[in-house]
């Protein structure tokens, strides 16, 4: 009964235990979720920050474009189109036959140098002013002489005229922006390096992406993205757009102007992609995702954890501000992208994954609980043990004793114990036994007696007071005869 009692309590108190620190990590939780649930409603202002600066970079690199000798180029090819039709047309006329023909087209190409000289001159001249003047201060011609880039223009032109038009409104933007780009990137003087920059002319035709060599003549490319248009009236804009389908862009477009006319714009872009939403998570401490309209476009979200954000959309609000979403795993805010051109219907995602945050308050939840279950056994291991070395012998001598007061005079206690309090207390029980009943000391070793008395001194008295073989029930030795007897 007092073992049960013993395993009752402990079991109580363990269990009290561990429901108490289970409820203080519970406390733990809900105050690690309610701090969490304010630092994301505040989110939206770290965001802006960031995307403040990218903007601002953007706006810096668009300029840069803009305000370089690509306007000299546009303005040339602006100036002279009219002209390199009527060359493009004769030509054609003189020696007809399909554009790519290679041995047609060096007839071409000697035809436009012959007849065609004075024209050629003439671009090469005022495009070497326009750079000239373009490039500013300095030596504008420390690179390459002013008469090696006539000569060279010519030589171009001469080609590409031959040809087409088009290949030279290619060849005399593409060129030029691609390599102003590579330089940009280099030496990273914008800090957020440009993913995207796209030239436009007057006319609103795609005439040069600095990263498809391939990409020119895209007639529709103005009216596809009313921002390379709107800039007409010297502002720089911005915008969201989706390129070749399924790539989406923060764009920043910006005009560019030689000799104060309008020769077109520039779209530079940062890639709304892993790299960008990695880099945003990890300003922010969030997962980040993008929305257009009511689909993930882009996300850092595993499936369960995008799926339940779809399955949470706050719906869309008119004038577009931030919103919350909650559920048991998802903890999120949804910042309108607003400021835009053209798209303001796309959303960031700023997402905390509550389970991920809180998980090890979780764990710990749980370790307590086992723990407590470990402990408990502990216990009972423990309460066995001490049954084993101390309640058994105790009870083993109990026995001993009621045999001798049951009568069995003969009845020798074991001394095989492992504690030797148990031996000892055997072995005066065997001696008080012999001492009550007058029969000979006895115990399980026989030799134990001796042992005993060897262990005194020469000089002591093996009786008398303190000895082991005198006091109470000690077995006294036996009376010498009475004088009086005979």
């Amino acid at each position: 009964m007092f073992r049960l009692k013993l395993t009752l309590v402990l079991a109580f108190a363990l269990t009290a235990g561990a429901f108490t620190a289970s409820q203080l990590i519970g406390s733990g939780v809900a105050e690690v979720e309610s701090r969490l649930r304010e630092n994301v409603s505040k989110t939206y202002l770290a965001y802006g920050r960031v995307k403040k600066l990218r903007d601002l970079q953007m706006k810096d690199a668009a300029a840069a474009v803009a305000s370089s000798e690509i306007g000299a180029y546009l303005g040339v090819l602006a100036d002279y189109r009219k002209r390199m039709l009527e060359v493009e047309a004769e030509v054609y006329q003189a020696i007809p036959g399909r554009p790519n023909d290679p041995a047609l087209q060096d007839e071409r190409t000697a035809y436009v140098k012959e007849r065609r000289g004075e024209f050629l001159t003439a671009f090469a001249e005022d495009l070497a002013n326009r750079l000239e003047r373009a490039r500013g201060a300095g030596d504008p011609w420390a690179d390459k002489s002013r008469a090696d880039t006539i000569t060279e223009i010519e030589e171009s032109l001469a080609v590409c005229n031959s040809f087409g038009v088009n290949n030279c409104v290619f060849r005399f933007s593409y060129v030029p922006l691609a390599a102003l780009v590579k330089d940009m990137r280099t030496d990273a003087r914008f800090g957020s390096q440009p993913d995207l920059v796209i030239l436009v002319d007057h006319r609103g035709v795609g005439v040069a992406d600095a990263d498809r060599d391939s990409w020119s003549d895209q007639i529709r490319f103005g009216a596809d993205y009313p921002v390379t248009q709107e800039v007409k009236k010297g502002v720089i804009l911005r915008d969201i757009i989706k390129l070749r389908d399924s790539d989406y862009y923060y764009v920043t477009a910006a005009p560019v102007f030689e000799q104060k006319n309008y020769r077109g714009s520039v779209l530079v872009g940062v890639a709304i992609d892993a790299d960008l939403m990695r880099e945003e998570g990890e300003v922010l401490g969030r997962q980040v995702g993008y929305l257009d309209g009511k689909e993930i476009v882009r996300s850092e979200f595993d499936d369960s954890f995008a799926s339940e954000v779809r399955h949470n959309l706050p719906a869309e609000v008119d004038p577009p501000r931030y919103t919350n979403a909650e559920t048991d795993r998802v903890l999120a805010q949804f910042v309108p992208l607003t400021g835009n051109a053209t798209n303001n219907r796309m959303r960031v995602v700023l997402a905390v994954d509550k389970e991920a945050v809180t998980a090890s308050l979780h764990d710990s939840r749980t370790w307590v609980w086992l723990a407590a279950a470990a402990l408990f056994l502990l216990g009972i291991l423990a309460m066995m043990r001490f049954n084993f070395v101390f309640a058994r012998p105790f009870v083993q001598l109990d026995a001993g004793i009621h045999e001798v007061i049951n009568g069995n005079k003969d009845y020798v206690f074991s001394d095989k114990y492992n504690e030797s309090m148990w031996s000892t207390l055997a072995n005066n029980l065997n001696l008080m036994v012999a001492g009550l009943t007058g029969r000979e000391i006895a115990t399980v070793d026989d030799h134990w007696a001796e042992n005993l008395l060897q262990e005194q001194s020469p000089g002591e008295p093996t009786t008398g007071p303190g000895s082991p073989l005198t006091g109470p029930g000690a077995a006294r030795p036996a009376a010498k005869p009475s004088s009086t007897e005979t």
